[in-house]
């Protein structure tokens, strides 16, 4: 029963201490997500990108890392993105930035427009083609699955027949 005892006073003094800890963590944090929205992240990225000395596995990692935080970049940032995979020489990197902008955009399309009109001076500066020039935005090989030919009359609507073809 003493020890029982023991426990509860220990239990009981120890509380305030783990409350004050958790408060203090979770203001913490609080603090470090308002300074990521702040320009100091912006400015971070600027530096990172716009740094001569980038190799592909810095580059690749920080547009990984920009690609997971929840906000479209800012066409500044954009514009470092592209010139960097430039200076790396990897064209393929740059049409996949392109293209991780174009599926953050997915809700609103007219923030993607928007923001590919602001980067195509840059683009056209580094001879980046868009998507669309690319026919990216279109699949490329197209082919009805064959347990729907029956089913549904879509397949006219392509100008394909039954077998799947036009001869």
């Amino acid at each position: 029963m003493l020890s029982l005892a023991r426990l509860a006073n220990k239990a009981i003094s120890m509380r305030p201490y783990l409350v004050r800890q958790i408060t203090t963590t979770s203001i913490q944090n609080g603090k470090f997500f308002a300074d990521a929205e702040d320009k100091r992240l912006d400015q971070h990225y600027m530096d990172v990108f716009n740094d001569p000395n980038i190799d592909g596995y810095i580059l690749r990692g920080a547009m990984q890392d920009l690609h997971e935080l929840d906000m479209i970049p800012d066409p500044d940032i954009c514009d470092a993105v592209l010139r960097a995979c430039r200076r790396v020489n990897d064209f393929a990197l740059a049409i996949r930035f392109i293209e991780s902008l174009k599926e953050k955009c997915v809700l609103r399309r007219w923030t993607h427009r928007w923001l590919l009109d602001k980067i195509k001076p840059t683009m056209d500066e580094l001879g980046i083609p868009t998507l669309e020039e690319m026919n990216y935005d279109k699949p490329e090989l197209f082919v009805p699955l064959p347990e729907w030919w029956w089913e549904r009359k879509w397949y006219k609507e392509y100008g394909f027949d039954k077998r799947g073809y036009d001869y």
